[in-house]
């Protein structure tokens, strides 16, 4: 039998909210909550001041632009996210324009929202000094750029309303709740927040089904199930149909689905037997967590729970098979909980099989998910296309670089990304020779030149490796450029030696007007727009 380990200091921090103590609970707030959100916002400063430099902000930024303008999300404006997202970034962009900073001001809500929910939990669950320990191990990973957490970013953002769902399922699952907030009424709650997860990213689906799992393992009645799941699957359906209605199933389906094939599939290890070794091994770890609810249904400790969540979320990396640390973010909350919860009484977990089972089922979601290649943590040199050198010492100590005047914009930027100095250049020349609002392409992975430059979308969508996608390979991406005729090619040189198609249009048609590390403008030549600015 496992005990919950800290259930008499959680029914201490529970007292409060049964009694008129407001005092009492302010001063919960200050001593556990506060240092945290400072830590926090002290961490995030550079974040302020970060360049133009990773590409996928760029590309949902730009969708939502597109959409503004009027254009249909999956058919004239696409991206591989669900509605939710790119109209977040739809709104982003009518308050703060092509601004990097203003992204950053999501994602500091949505950390500061995930740090809030993490306090409502665990100061109803442990004890004093463990929710500040918690609480402050959360500010530090989401405030380093160690899970890259301060993009703006799928992952950056469905983190604040999924922790605060699985919070609200699993205190009403412990009978921690507030005493004025019926269980039905935070099944619900937490039911459209996990919806909104959905809205944000495909990959919420892991959340939805850890919390379907504790709810079916506990003592809860069916109707709390019911009204949880009621609160997912309505509204999500809703936003479904009218996608379906303004695109069509096919569209859409590729979109929402059918593109992750692929990028799953190229994930996957190439050699036969490698690749089984890997659906084999997620495989096994969804039927561990099976296991572990089964295990330890009907029991109230919050530890289990929080484990299964967190397992779901690691699973997720461990299925995608890919590099990039934010993958990890939505697993940031629910892993500090669960080590809270269990670490104080771990000698008496793993004195029962069933703690071996849960343990078992972690190392091989952590052994999988050891994918993840921290950046941040240590030097890596790239090509003159992409990331130059990235770790915590460059990030925070070029930071203070950057303001004591010791070191230049420029090579800021530069520290984050060849492209990032280049795309501001591309972007002041275009409007220094009022090239902007012509028909243009970007022929590069990066899409920061579209708003930069105030630049059309005249290809389905940004960056080129999307299109690559979309259009089915580098020939017939050139003829469509071809067709299109644009004013203005930007051209990098990484796109360029990966999809040469378009080297031929670029010798018969174009003359190159401007160069900036591996970013170059070409005009087209004959064009009224051309001879004035080459006169």
């Amino acid at each position: 039998m496992v005990p919950d380990v800290n259930a008499k200091m959680a029914r201490a921090a529970h007292e409060p909210d049964s009694g008129p103590g407001l005092s009492r609970f302010g001063d919960s707030a200050v001593k556990t909550l506060l240092p945290s959100l400072l830590v926090l916002l002290l961490l995030r400063i550079p974040a302020w001041f970060e360049p133009y430099w990773y590409t996928d902000e760029a590309g949902y930024l730009t969708v939502g632009r597109e959409l503004l303008h009027g254009k249909v999300l999956y058919v004239t404006a696409w991206n591989n996210k669900p509605p939710l997202m790119l109209w977040t970034m739809a709104l982003d962009y009518r308050i703060f324009g092509a601004s990097e900073a203003g992204l950053h001001v999501l994602t500091l809500i949505s950390a500061v929202c995930t740090l809030l929910g993490v306090w409502f939990g665990a100061k109803r669950l442990l004890s004093s000094r463990a929710t500040l320990l918690i609480l402050l191990a959360t500010a530090i990973v989401l405030g380093l750029p160690i899970t890259d957490a301060e993009l703006a970013l799928p992952e950056s953002l469905l983190i604040a309303p999924c922790t605060w769902a699985g919070i609200l399922v699993i205190l009403a699952c412990c009978k921690r709740l507030p005493a004025s907030m019926p269980p039905v009424l935070a099944l619900v709650l937490a039911g459209l927040l996990d919806a909104a997860g959905l809205g944000f990213q495909q990959t919420a689906v892991a959340d939805i089904g850890a919390m379907t799992l504790i709810l079916l393992a506990s003592s809860m009645r069916l109707r709390y199930l019911t009204a949880y799941l009621s609160a997912v699957v309505l509204p999500t359906l809703l936003w479904v149909v009218l996608v379906l209605g303004a695109a069509g199933d096919k569209a859409t389906e590729f979109a929402l689905f059918g593109f992750y094939i692929a990028y799953t599939k190229s994930a996957i290890p190439s050699m036969r037997i490698l690749a089984e070794l890997h659906l084999v091994g997620v495989g096994l770890l969804a039927l561990l967590i099976v296991c572990v609810c089964v295990l330890y249904r009907r029991r109230a400790e919050c530890g289990w729970m929080f484990m299964v969540w967190t397992l779901a979320d690691l699973g997720v990396v461990a299925a995608a098979n890919q590099p990039y640390p934010h993958f990890l973010t939505p697993a940031v909350a629910p892993g500090m909980m669960a080590m809270g919860s269990l670490l104080p009484g771990i000698r008496q977990v793993l004195s029962e099989k069933r703690g071996w089972v849960m343990a078992g089922a972690f190392l091989l979601a952590s052994s999988m998910a050891s994918v993840i290649r921290f950046d941040w943590m240590s030097t890596r040199m790239g090509t003159v296309d992409g990331v130059t050198h990235r770790n915590l010492a460059t990030y925070y100590g070029g930071f203070i670089a950057l303001i004591l005047g010791k070191q230049s914009s420029t090579s800021w930027a530069y520290s984050f990304d060849a492209r990032a100095p280049a795309v501001v250049a591309m972007g002041a020349w275009l409007h220094q020779h009022n090239a902007t609002g012509e028909t243009a392409v970007v022929w590069s992975a990066d899409a920061w030149p579209y708003l930069l430059g105030d630049l059309p979308v005249t290809l389905p969508t940004p960056p080129i490796y999307n299109d690559n996608v979309l259009l089915g390979g580098s020939r017939l991406m050139s003829q469509r450029v071809a067709s299109i005729a644009p004013e203005v090619l930007i051209v990098s040189h990484g796109a360029f030696m990966e999809f040469k198609g378009i080297a031929p249009l670029l010798q018969l048609h174009y003359t190159k007007v401007f160069t900036y590390g591996p970013e170059a403008i070409y005009l087209r030549d004959g064009t009224a727009a051309t001879k004035r600015i080459l006169a």
